[in-house]
């Protein structure tokens, strides 16, 4: 399957990234997705049979000449060719993708850049240090203590707290029960959170 993929671009960033249909909608009062709001990323081959596995392709497993983000809502993927997939443009909406239209002219780096240069919103020193461990390991408490050592060292840094535990805080127990939809919307607001505090610095 040939594909291109678009991102928000950075100084839409605030505005329109990680923004789905229906938030979109009440952002501007209808459901236009606007090209020139995008770059292009990426192009080329992908052994992917659906959509879905080229969504996990660009979170889980990127591809080796793929330097953007991880796909995420507002991007929009460009099916170039596919005996299985109807050739048309795909938003990433907060659950699934939707077909639309897409003035893919009016997008940056289309059709003139044959080679695509990385589209990065982190700054080259930017250091996303994530921490795994169970609920109560002391993970907050652990960032907490990384940040202030970091600060005083001279470095800027920003804490970016934890989407899950504030649902639990919420009582939105609902959303943690490790459903593929909700683990994708939580994933999707953690992003969000970290692209935020990368503009942020």
């Amino acid at each position: 399957m040939r594909i291109r993929i678009y991102q928000i671009k950075a100084e839409q960033m605030r505005k329109f990234a990680f923004v789905g249909l229906r938030d979109l909608e009440r952002l501007q009062g209808n459901r236009n997705v606007h090209a020139e709001n995008y770059d292009m990323v990426y192009q080329g081959n992908v052994d992917c049979n659906n959509l879905e596995e080229i969504y996990s392709l660009f979170n889980l497993n990127h591809p080796s000449d793929y330097y953007s983000r991880s796909l995420s809502v507002s991007d929009v993927v460009e099916v170039v060719d596919d005996t299985k997939i109807v050739p048309g443009f795909y938003f990433c909406d907060s659950s699934g993708f939707a077909e639309i239209d897409f003035e893919v002219q009016k997008a940056a780096g289309y059709p003139e850049k044959t080679e695509i240069r990385p589209v990065v919103t982190n700054t080259p020193k930017t250091l996303i240090v994530n921490l795994f461990a169970g609920p109560g390991a002391g993970k907050s408490t652990c960032a907490w203590r990384l940040a202030g050592e970091l600060t005083r060292q001279g470095l800027r840094v920003e804490y970016v707290p934890e989407y899950a535990k504030e649902l639990v805080w919420d009582k939105r127990m609902d959303l943690l029960d490790g459903s593929l939809e909700h683990q994708r919307i939580i994933f999707e607001e953690q992003n969000h959170r970290i692209q935020r505090g990368n503009m942020i610095m």
